[in-house]
């Protein structure tokens, strides 16, 4: 499984980069993300957010490459490389079983979206981010060893351009399950994030 993951984020790398090497680099600066989600869990009976443990807070910092194509007019393409990290904490009351102090699922990933600009500083975009988590294992009720550290989220965001920085509002859809362990393979947990992100330009062109 994981060797395929290699390949397809291998394959989403290449994509990311070509676009870069036909494109005109206009903006390059610092990028911080921050914001809150859950952990979407399914089963082959069920399919709800997870009652063992709960993402409430994700924040990342990054460099932002931003490119422009004469043709079409209206697109831009941004590329972000981050270094992040999740808090999770297990749904247990103190005196329970299991670990019930937060623990951080640390990451680093590339994120590439193209851009619409459908009026002036106002724009959509699409996008994927592939992502590795670092740490071997992470908890539902105790410890278990993670069935994957790779994920590919999908991204849709809108973002607002004022002078010296950019807003956006991001979704994040995980396609992969990264919080399952190799234990419990019919365990399917995802992660989902809505986060703000600042942009701040150190130069355009």
């Amino acid at each position: 499984m994981e060797r395929e993951i290699r390949k397809l984020l291998t394959t989403c790398v290449l994509i990311i980069c070509g676009v870069s090497l036909n494109a005109q680099l206009s903006e390059h600066g610092l990028n911080f993300n921050g914001g809150s989600g859950w952990v979407n869990v399914k089963t082959d009976t069920y399919s709800e957010r997870d009652k063992g443990f709960g993402y409430k807070a994700g924040a990342s910092v990054g460099y932002r490459l931003r490119f422009k194509e004469l043709v079409p007019k209206y697109f831009h393409y941004d590329i972000d490389v981050n270094i992040g990290s999740k808090l999770l904490h297990p749904a247990l009351k103190p005196g329970e079983y299991g670990k019930t102090k937060a623990d951080h699922d640390f990451f680093t990933s590339i994120c590439g979206t193209a851009n619409y600009s459908i009026m002036k500083n106002l724009s959509i975009g699409l996008g994927v981010e592939p992502t590795y988590y670092y740490k071997k294992e992470v908890f539902r009720v105790h410890y278990r060893e993670r069935n994957s550290h790779f994920d590919i989220p999908l991204i849709a965001k809108v973002a607002y351009k004022f002078k010296a920085v950019e807003v956006s509002i991001y979704g994040k859809n995980g396609l992969i399950n990264v919080l399952g362990s190799k234990s419990y393979q019919h365990f399917n947990y995802k992660y989902r994030d809505i986060q703000m992100s600042l942009f701040i330009p150190l130069k355009t062109k």
